[in-house]
């Protein structure tokens, strides 16, 4: 499985993983700096069948890089190497980026985080849908909470005792 790090502007993942890995990585094989991709690829130690591919070099226009010819090189060989293809890209709403990455995805995963993610941002998404930019869209809902009254477990301890209720008024 590969790890793609296309947040080229802010990326986390090598900070989320504990990987120093200097400045080399996808901007460099874009810019063709950098050639060979295992080069810019790392293995994280607590996952060792996933090798991670960091966004590299900051670079003043991250647009063109994706616009470049290698982008088409880089996913055709990555294929041909990994079943699974993970893109990390900045959010839809902020930059074209991931609208451009798309081209190479089978499905694109929204994480939409509770109590955070705005509603307009709910609206791009479900334009994107509507449109049809993505082929396949998924939500993943995080950093979700229950309130007091909420939450399998009352369901569970209210119908328990709508069932004690109906034992004894049948008894």
């Amino acid at each position: 499985m590969a790890l793609l790090e296309f947040d080229i502007r802010k990326p986390v993942i090598n900070k989320v993983f504990n990987i120093d890995y200097g400045s080399t990585g996808l901007t460099d094989y874009l810019n063709k700096t950098e050639t060979d991709l295992s080069k810019i690829s790392y293995t994280i130690e607590e996952i060792p069948s996933l090798h991670f591919f960091p966004s590299g070099s900051i670079s003043m226009n991250p647009a063109d890089l994706l616009l470049s010819d290698n982008l088409k090189s880089l996913f055709t060989t990555l294929k041909e190497e990994y079943e699974y293809i993970i893109i990390d890209s900045p959010p839809v709403g902020l930059v074209s980026d991931s609208l451009m990455l798309s081209e190479y995805c089978d499905m694109v995963l929204f994480i939409v985080r509770q109590k955070k993610t705005l509603k307009k941002n709910l609206n791009i998404i479900k334009n994107l849908g509507l449109n049809k930019s993505f082929s396949k869209i998924g939500l993943i809902l995080n950093d979700t909470r229950n309130g007091d009254k909420a939450g399998y477990k009352n369901y569970e301890e209210a119908y328990g005792k709508h069932l004690e209720s109906i034992a004894k008024n049948k008894a």
